[in-house]
């Protein structure tokens, strides 16, 4: 039976939402004309722009047929992050009073394996060929050549391989369950399905837990993310979820999905040394991240010692008055044309005439536009 996106939806919105940028439409690059994916963008983020659109698309593969666009794999609907404070059904008082199904919160992409062309491919939530994509697509056909799942919905799967690692640093590569998604409702199969189809297929399934909302939200484990909490709502319709976070994780993930070249600048140019040197002595940091903050940092510091040699240089062999033959006017009208020689020195050098603090105007000469950051946590 066909799932038609009609059905799934509000077709009107969702084409508001793409022509507004709220909603990125990718297509295949193999089959541009029969496949493409859906997924909320920034916009939706930062804009808070949760609705029945945006909540749906978050991996939402869809082909084109004669009769309509049906869905082929839909992800989890978005989930947000427990006391959400602009988000009712988040925060604790609003929570179900029911025992939710509590699972680990797995640090890698989401992975939604699909069936197309005689084929097993694996897209992420924005991409049908991110790396992780890839990857994924490559290690399932390798390891489950036979992969199938017999029914009317996706087995979403977490990818999770070394050079995809975000915070965690785990000692394992490959896709894990996550759980089954009713292409039609978003409805969530149940954890015994899930197990006895990882079971028999022998797939990797994620660890689930006895534990209540309060224990889980009073731990902060190293090396994890959290939990994800789910809260069954009835048959056909998606279930609430939450994320419960670490403390520890979401520290680290801030830093590592959040500095980028402009903000280690800022963070050399206000002179936050300290700060600099507790982020390259924590042992919690990925070796890579490391690697990569203190380059940069070098970078930047040798590019100031650079620009502050070749000033002083140029100061230093500037024209002298030692007799004062020249009045003050005069001597300064004959240093300036000097400087004038080396015009991208000169504020520096006028500075260091006047005896002004030109550490300021070195910093603002050297710095970088707003690069990718080291990690980015979106795939």
């Amino acid at each position: 039976m066909k799932v038609f996106l009609k059905d799934v939806l509000p077709v009107d919105l969702l084409l508001k939402h793409i022509e507004d940028g709220v909603i990125r439409k990718q297509v295949h690059p193999d089959y541009p004309d029969q496949l493409y994916i859906l997924n909320y963008s920034e916009q939706a983020q930062f804009g808070r722009i949760w609705d029945a659109a945006t909540n749906v698309c978050r991996g939402l593969i869809c082909a084109v047929t004669p009769d309509g666009d049906v869905v082929i794999a839909r992800g989890f609907n978005k989930f947000h992050n427990y006391n959400t404070e602009y988000l009712p059904e988040t925060m604790d008082a609003n929570l179900p009073n029911i025992t939710p199904l509590a699972t680990q919160k797995l640090d890698g992409s989401m992975g939604l394996p699909y069936y197309w062309d005689g084929k097993w491919w694996v897209a992420t939530r924005g991409s049908f060929a991110s790396d992780q994509a890839k990857w994924a697509t490559e290690w399932l056909r390798h390891n489950y050549p036979l992969f199938s799942d017999g029914v009317f919905s996706t087995p979403v799967c977490e990818v999770i391989y070394k050079e995809n690692r975000i915070v965690v640093d785990y000692d394992f590569e490959g896709l894990v369950l996550l759980g089954f998604v009713d292409l039609a409702t978003g409805y969530e199969l149940g954890r015994l399905f899930c197990e006895d189809w990882a079971f028999a297929k022998k797939f990797p399934i994620v660890k689930k837990f006895e534990k209540t909302l309060a224990e889980c939200a009073a731990e902060n484990n190293l090396n994890e993310e959290g939990y994800v909490l789910t809260y069954d709502k009835g048959r056909d319709v998606a279930p609430l979820k939450i994320k419960v976070k670490f403390a520890d994780y979401v520290r680290l993930h801030r830093i590592l999905t959040g500095l980028n070249p402009k903000a280690i600048w800022e963070m050399l140019e206000v002179g936050q040394n300290e700060a600099i040197d507790t982020i390259i002595a924590d042992p919690t940091m990925p070796a890579p991240f490391i690697a990569w903050f203190s380059g940069w940092v070098e970078q930047f510091r040798a590019r100031y010692r650079e620009m502050e040699r070749k000033a002083m240089y140029v100061f230093d062999r500037r024209p002298k008055n030692d007799l004062g033959d020249l009045g003050p006017a005069l001597y300064r009208k004959s240093v300036a044309l000097y400087f004038q020689k080396t015009p991208e020195l000169c504020s520096i050098l006028f500075a260091m005439l006047d005896k002004k603090d030109y550490g300021s105007i070195i910093w603002g000469k050297i710095k970088p536009r707003a690069d990718a950051t080291f990690k980015k946590d979106g795939e």
